[in-house]
């Protein structure tokens, strides 16, 4: 198509200005062939442009404070009436912090948390990736030694996790599915929790706020 319409030039004067500064790490070259990009970069602009209009999109309408503390049922807002707990501002904390892991939070699942974190960062990141890429840059490894590390980290290691995984989904989703069937069965409904929006907030939730909250959605407490 970019031939018929004597595209094809233009094109690659324009992709190859582009990616110079990169080279040789990305190089842009248009022929009737083939097409230049390849799905990690069109994968990585894809991410800025989302981002991009995330932020932009953001700055445009939002023109007031919004009451965050009320969509997520936080504080005075929450079942309970509790004030948000404040995290200290330290090393631990701030590790639990990144990885999601708050007072709700069981033994298990911080332990879960953790190992999927020294999994993915530890060893995916550190020991077979940035370990391996020094290693490879001072001295070169041989292309047996190349095939059998991506069937250890590919083949074996995958393997095992997936068999652990299955294992342990299907044993704890079991448990975890006769224990939700088991509240449902004692759970009480709240006729109002039907879905409609009053005052930008729920039925259920416009029902137990006071008259002031229910006429402005723009108080912050």
């Amino acid at each position: 198509m970019l031939a018929k319409l004597e595209l094809t030039e233009a094109l690659d004067r324009f992709l190859g200005t582009i990616s110079a500064p990169f080279e040789p790490w990305i190089v842009w070259r248009v022929n009737p062939t083939s097409f230049p990009i390849n799905s990690q970069e069109i994968f990585f602009m894809a991410m800025l442009v989302s981002i991009t209009l995330y932020i932009a999109v953001s700055l445009l309408t939002c023109r007031k404070p919004f009451n965050m503390d009320r969509m997520l049922h936080r504080g005075v807002y929450s079942p309970s009436g509790r004030p948000v707990e404040r995290m200290p501002l330290t090393v631990r904390e701030i590790g639990r912090k990144l990885l999601g892991i708050d007072a709700n939070y069981t033994t298990g699942d911080k332990i879960l948390a953790w190992s999927v974190f020294l999994y993915s960062f530890g060893y995916s990141f550190i020991v077979i990736f940035l370990a391996v890429v020094i290693w490879n840059y001072f001295s070169p490894l041989s292309d047996q030694w190349w095939a059998d590390y991506f069937y250890v980290t590919r083949i074996v290691v995958a393997g095992i996790i997936g068999l652990v995984s299955t294992v342990w989904f299907s044993i704890g989703g079991t448990v975890d599915l006769m224990k939700l069937f088991k509240r449902l069965a004692t759970k009480e409904d709240n006729v109002l929790d039907d879905g409609r929006v009053i005052g930008h907030v729920s039925a259920a939730d416009a029902a137990v706020l006071n008259p002031e909250e229910n006429k402005t959605d723009d108080r912050i407490r």
